[in-house]
């Protein structure tokens, strides 16, 4: 695997913890490890999805429309597979779940808690689609030669 890949496989990983630990901060009415730097969770989740999106056109090349999912992600383990539908089944009801719930009193500056807990469901679903696709890529990636 190329180092940058791998910056990129890691930055995603982190993400992913950084944003499940805000959400579960965000139920505790905290702002997470993060604190009011939470909001820069945007910017990584968008960060990493830019390579993912590489590692998914690679890893789809001559896949057939319906099975472009199974293509990309054949190397990654099946615990991964699972992870990736529940982490987007979460986002979604999640987002419901913040949609309809009446907003509170609105903190002074930066995300309020609920604010983190509708966004972070989110930004755990992107950074575990990136972290899926880009192991993926890098598993399924070709050798490099000595020289």
């Amino acid at each position: 695997m190329k180092p940058i890949g791998l910056c990129f496989l890691v930055l995603a990983a982190a993400g992913f913890v950084l944003s499940l630990a805000s959400h579960v901060a965000a139920f505790q009415d905290k702002l997470g490890p993060l604190d009011e730097y939470v909001w820069t969770l945007h910017f990584g989740a968008l960060l990493v999805c830019i390579p993912a999106a590489f590692a998914a056109r690679r890893l789809t090349r001559g896949a057939a429309r319906n099975g472009r999912w199974r293509s990309a992600l054949r190397a990654c383990p099946t615990w991964m597979k699972y992870g990736l539908l529940i982490t987007i089944a979460y986002a979604i009801v999640n987002f419901a779940i913040f949609f309809f719930t009446p907003p509170k009193a609105e903190s002074t500056g930066g995300m309020s808690p609920q604010a983190v807990r509708g966004f972070s469901g989110h930004w755990m679903a992107l950074y575990w689609i990136a972290l899926t696709l880009l192991y993926a890529n890098a598993k399924t990636a070709p050798p490099v030669e000595p020289r």
